[in-house]
């Protein structure tokens, strides 16, 4: 019961950010209390079957070749750089923290209850979802098969991995919702264009890095940019205000009025 009352204080908090502004947002509690719950769900059973899972043995290693690996993901085995591996960390992280620029503007933060609640239900499913792709398949990373990569670096639970890449799904989450939250708050804004260009390579760089780093094959990384783009997109559609044109043009209550005098 403690839990049910502080999570509708919590979220009834947030609402009020957005009550006398036109956002084009809105919360619902039954809606957002299914996406995070399942959010929170995927999770903790993504950390059940990968804290169940083996690592890589040597007599596994031994028997595999370029040939266990279909022709299209096949180029990958030849990639391996650190170097990489760091700047799509970097990069990431970039990206992770790239929402919040949008606290810059005057009608995010006025409504920032609502953006925080979304941006918080983008990340629980952007770790989410790859992390179940990971715990639910066995497919060795790239660098597995290449024989210039130490032993050591090969015999972890990490190396089996690979699919799918848990960069890339965040990266393209992240410019998806970005630039479809800018667009919805500043639908004529001449900025537009720009903003989904330069965030979409941002996240096209992030997986271009994986596939270099040697961490990942090309399909990992497509199937990362389709279900981020999904995360990233449908997030914001979900929460759509139902604002009419006609209801812009009702009368204001006397007491409404009152209180927004207050306000004031």
């Amino acid at each position: 019961m403690k839990i049910k009352i502080s999570f509708i204080f919590i979220f009834s908090a947030f609402n009020l950010s957005s009550l006398y502004s036109q956002s084009p947002y809105e919360l619902s509690y039954e809606k957002d209390i299914v996406i995070t719950s399942a959010g929170l769900a995927i999770s903790i059973l993504d950390l059940f079957l990968i804290n169940n899972k083996q690592p890589i043995t040597a007599e596994e290693l031994e028997s595999l070749t370029a040939e266990n690996v279909n022709s299209f993901d096949r180029s990958a085995i030849n990639n391996y750089s650190n170097t990489s591996f760091v700047l799509s960390d970097i990069l990431l992280a970039a990206s992770i923290a790239s929402p919040f620029l949008l606290f810059t503007s005057s009608k995010v933060r006025d409504d920032a209850g609502t953006f925080s609640t979304m941006s918080i239900e983008n990340a629980l499913l952007y770790i989410a979802l790859p992390h179940l792709g990971k715990a639910s398949f066995d497919r060795y990373r790239p660098y597995v098969y290449n024989p210039d990569v130490p032993l050591a670096s090969k015999l972890n639970i990490g190396s089996k991995l690979s699919f799918f890449s848990g960069h890339t799904t965040p990266a393209f989450a992240n410019a998806v919702f970005l630039s479809k939250v800018y667009s919805d708050y500043y639908p004529d804004s001449e900025w537009k264009p720009y903003i989904w260009t330069l965030n979409l390579m941002l996240a096209a760089t992030i997986g271009y890095l994986r596939y270099s780093s040697g961490a990942h094959f090309p399909t990992d990384i497509i199937t990362g940019a389709v279900v981020g783009c999904a995360i990233g997109y449908l997030i914001p559609v979900l929460h759509k205000a139902n604002n009419n044109s006609d209801s812009k043009n009702d009368p204001v209550e006397p007491r409404e009025l009152i209180f927004l005098r207050f306000r004031l």
